[in-house]
């Protein structure tokens, strides 16, 4: 049986040497490994950064209508007594509401086909302006309500209609 060791006769320490060689080798592999950890934690921070921009835009959304800005809003204290709304063009404010008079529907009866005649029927709601809606001596009380309702000026404050309530025994 024979004993070798390397560098025996030069008195060189060969394994010291083998292991500095292959220490110098493993160099540049040890820096890529280095380099891409710190490429990876770079790009894992690229990633948080991109998900939290992706948070503040999806939450900045509704920023981006001007109204959210300038919204109002209406409330009243008694819902059943009058209600409300706030359009862009509102002026900020409270505001107070009296009720001086109640409405109440005007009734007129007539007989069953009265005689009418060619003149105008003057309608002034509360303090506007009187309107003057024809009359023909030719009409009947359908035509006149029909006139009344065409009248545009009329239109949003009165409601002209026919009411036959005589009973037949």
């Amino acid at each position: 049986m024979s004993i070798s060791s390397p560098g025996l006769g030069s008195g060189l320490d060969v394994n010291a040497i083998v292991s500095q060689l292959m220490a110098v080798e493993r160099r540049p592999i040890t820096e890529l490994t280095r380099k891409e950890a710190g490429i990876t934690a770079k790009i894992s921070g690229l990633g948080s950064l991109k998900g939290a921009l992706s948070g503040l835009q999806s939450a900045s959304a509704s920023l981006n209508a001007a109204d959210s800005f300038t919204a109002l809003k209406a409330t009243v204290s008694d819902s059943a007594a009058a209600s409300a709304t706030a359009s862009a063009s509102a002026t900020a404010g409270s505001y107070t509401l009296e009720v001086s008079q109640l409405a109440q529907a005007h009734l007129v009866h007539t007989a069953a086909n009265p005689a009418l005649a060619d003149g105008a029927l003057n309608i002034q709601v509360g303090s506007g302006t009187a309107v003057d809606v024809t009359v023909n001596a030719t009409d009947t009380l359908s035509d006149l309500a029909a006139r009344i309702n065409a009248d545009a000026t009329l239109a949003a404050q009165v409601k002209a209609s026919v009411v036959d309530n005589k009973l037949t025994l």
